[in-house]
């Protein structure tokens, strides 16, 4: 998710960075109330229900970035540096010969 967060701002997209994680807060303190105290049909689980909450809260803060980045009208650009291509089409050459020092 970090990676995602520091992709977005880039592409001059900072709105999104601020909006999703001030939807999650209220998201995660309503979850909260709902599985630490099982309100809502759902079982009251205590401490358990707040690591449940948040993880659920991050998973769809995950998704709502992947989701904004892959739909974005403006694609962001990700290319590997020249040097890694042109490795990359190289093809694979033999192990280095050693030499006779290091052989012993």
């Amino acid at each position: 998710m970090m990676a995602m967060l520091m992709a977005v701002p880039p592409a001059f997209r900072t709105r999104i960075v601020m909006i999703v994680p001030l939807l999650a807060v209220p998201l995660n303190l309503v979850l909260n109330w709902v599985l630490i105290f099982g309100h809502w049909g759902m079982p009251a689980l205590g401490s358990a229900g707040s690591g449940c909450a948040t993880a659920i809260v991050q998973w769809l803060t995950l998704f709502s970035f992947a989701l904004y980045m892959l739909i974005a009208r403006a694609r962001i650009s990700v290319s590997m540096g020249r040097g890694v291509r042109r490795q990359m089409a190289q093809p694979p050459s033999a192990a280095p010969e050693r030499s006779s020092a290091m052989s012993h």
